[in-house]
């Protein structure tokens, strides 16, 4: 696996700087928001979770889509991914650094927001809290791999459409109490958190194995349009 490893590392040299930026971006707007509420004097616990959390909903996946055309579409633009393939690597070594690499970003930006939120109780317990980085990081695969699959603007619209779609589903199932009930009693048991991270983890394995094997059947020229 020292393969892998070395490609981590040149992933995250490459985009350091932009993965640097948005993290402080990323830190400095949370911060703002919380001392905005501060200071007109939404210091009541569901409030201000209510807002931190709403505004960090559209905030994740928007960072998963960056982080995934950091590693993909850079590197296709300057041919930097045909040229790893000449290098004693297996296709199978280049997709999971790619992989790691966008877990490594997930923590990254994970442990940031969780810094930025220092003092502020955000409603949310460590099995939420978990669950919540869980599901980020499936939709972060799914992005890696929609920038592999498609190429321009298409490739980030994809798992912007796939965001959008489930969130209407939710704000629809979310207009029947029922449904609402059902998801909040899901939500606050315990033994559902490990199912639904069960499911993200295998999630996450299919993506990589679809990923692997696009990425095989692909040309090296294929890999720069």
């Amino acid at each position: 696996m020292n393969q892998v490893g070395v490609l981590v590392w040149k992933d995250l040299r490459i985009h350091a700087r932009s993965i640097a930026l948005h993290l402080l971006g990323w830190t400095f707007v949370m911060r703002v928001l919380v001392q905005a509420q501060y200071a007109i004097g939404l210091t009541a616990g569901q409030s201000m979770a209510s807002m931190v959390v709403g505004a960090s909903i559209p905030l994740f996946p928007l960072f998963a889509i960056a982080s995934a055309q950091w590693l993909i579409e850079r590197e296709r633009g300057t041919e930097t991914l045909a040229w790893v393939r000449t290098l004693p690597v297996s296709d199978l070594h280049i997709v999971l650094a790619k992989f790691c690499a966008i877990l490594v970003v997930c923590v990254i930006v994970g442990a940031g927001w969780r810094i930025a939120m220092l003092g502020v109780d955000v409603g949310l317990t460590p099995r939420q809290l978990a669950s919540s980085w869980l599901i980020w990081w499936a939709f972060a695969g799914i992005a890696l791999f929609s920038q592999l699959m498609f190429s321009g603007r298409l490739a980030g619209v994809a798992p912007a459409l796939l965001y959008f779609v489930m969130a209407g589903l939710a704000f629809w199932a979310g207009r029947s109490p029922e449904a609402r009930a059902q998801v909040v009693a899901a939500w606050t048991d315990p033994s559902a958190h490990v199912w639904l991270w069960c499911v993200c983890i295998a999630a996450e394995a299919v993506t990589i194995v679809a990923t692997y094997r696009l990425f095989r059947s692909r040309d090296s020229h294929k890999l720069v349009e």
